[in-house]
């Protein structure tokens, strides 16, 4: 008899067990796509993600009826889901919250779904128990969890910062080295706080932290958040190395502006933190942190489109339609594009060929291949050079060697002087400079009338 009890408890829990597991994996695989994939968040209003736990909440009193109770009730709860999910797929094909309401339809064609047994007659089953239990778990607890998190991340920076300024930026969603600054507390939750994973080959890498602490004092310090650990741990990518000052270029890019208790004075959703200000020389700027502002090696950065120069779309991710550029922003004194001249021109043998695009053009060769049967050999890089009335360098441009290419093909190194300010940055084509030279002058006019 005791073996029979045995035999029945054990085929109980397997059927439970396997209920469980049937009824969690559309669930958990949703889970998994609320956090892994890149959801443009801002198309949306923030807490409307919130609502997606308020159905699978309200099913979960099936939970503890019995099946006669259940079958009573199902017809018009599945009639419900089913208006609700119309209601979805409306603003689904209408382009309304289009995230949360395919979301939203998926949950409710699921309840609907494994409520169509106990609403024809049948026996609810179990399988119908663990999905509402799933559902209610990933969504009706889960997001809600999510976004309570950047609380605890936010706590954390505050217990190893104090009243010292530190900022927090969190992994770019589009580009897998680089980071944005935190502008809301929901940009610090899980749900949107999650390093960039890179498939190569039979492996996947990240190449960023899911977020990270900086600490500026008078000498930066860096620190990544751990989810294992929940807390920021000093372990940076490469920390030994950009120690180091020969090495200090592998530091993270800064863009974020740190503050003292900075992380107290984000708002929950909304983005009223303001923008980056700095001066570069007697340019007084206010910079929208949509453009990335931040200080590299000593020289203010900003990250735009070209040759337009609209901010970065962070959810376009790698489309070649968007073509970036880093552009760094200087004082004319420091920028020295005599020396910059002779230094890229010394070691090599140089042709001065016909002007082209209106510049100066010249074709730089390695070291005696421009004799014999070299004539022939495609240069190593070409130059392109403006002068003023005195002489000086006022345009630089270097194409070819950076890529490993010909000169004809991939960016150019693009170096200007306007007024008292220099600007470099990567252009695809060299023909654009008068256009890249018009626009992002008139892109920092906008920043000094802001």
């Amino acid at each position: 008899m005791s073996l029979g009890v045995l035999t029945k408890w054990t085929s109980h829990f397997a059927g439970w067990l396997l209920a469980g597991l049937l009824g969690g994996i559309l669930p958990l695989f949703a889970a998994y796509a609320l956090l892994s994939w890149s959801w443009d968040f801002k198309a949306q209003p923030v807490w409307s993600w919130l609502t997606l736990g308020i159905v699978p909440f309200a099913c979960l009193p099936l939970l503890f009826l019995s099946n006669r109770s259940i079958q009573k009730i199902s017809r018009p709860m599945a009639l419900f889901l089913l208006l609700h999910a119309l209601t979805m797929a409306g603003l689904f094909s209408f382009g309304i919250w289009p995230a949360v309401a395919g979301f939203a339809l998926f949950i409710d064609l699921l309840l609907a779904g494994v409520l169509i047994r106990p609403a024809v007659g049948r026996q609810p089953g179990r399988i119908l128990k663990t999905t509402i239990f799933w559902l209610a778990t990933v969504f009706g607890l889960g997001v809600p969890l999510a976004y309570l998190a950047a609380e605890l991340v936010v706590s954390r920076a505050e217990t190893i910062a104090g009243d010292r300024p530190y900022c927090l930026q969190y992994a770019s969603q589009s580009r897998p080295y680089d980071y944005e600054a935190a502008r809301t507390l929901f940009d610090l939750s899980a749900l949107k706080m999650q390093a960039r994973l890179i498939s190569g080959g039979s492996k996947a890498f990240h190449f960023q932290h899911h977020a990270l602490l900086i600490i500026d004092d008078g000498k930066r310090q860096f620190f990544n958040w751990s989810y294992r650990q929940l807390e920021f741990v000093d372990e940076v990518s490469e920390r030994k190395l950009f120690r180091e000052p020969n090495h200090a270029w592998r530091t993270p890019s800064v863009v974020c502006q740190p503050s003292p208790h900075f992380g107290r004075r984000l708002p929950i959703w909304s983005e009223s933190v303001g923008d980056y200000r700095t001066s570069v020389g007697n340019h007084r700027l206010n910079i929208p942190l949509e453009f990335r502002p931040r200080k590299m090696n000593d020289r203010l950065a900003i990250t735009a489109t070209l040759p337009d120069f609209k901010p970065i779309d962070e959810m376009r991710r790698s489309n070649p339609a968007q073509v970036t550029s880093d552009i760094a922003i200087i004082t004319s004194g420091e920028a020295d594009l005599q020396s910059l001249l002779r230094r890229r021109t010394e070691p090599f043998d140089v042709k001065s060929v016909e002007p082209e695009f209106s510049l100066d053009k010249a074709d730089v060769y390695l070291r005696g291949t421009q004799s014999g049967q070299s004539q022939a050999r495609t240069p190593a890089f070409t130059l392109y050079l403006a002068k003023d009335s005195s002489g000086q360098p006022i345009r630089f441009m270097e194409c070819g060697s950076h890529f490993g290419t010909a000169p004809d093909r991939g960016r150019c190194r693009y170096t200007f002087v306007s007024q008292d300010l220099a600007f470099t940055l990567s252009i695809p084509d060299p023909s654009q400079w008068q256009t890249i030279d018009g626009n992002l002058l008139e892109l920092l006019a906008w920043f000094e009338r802001r």
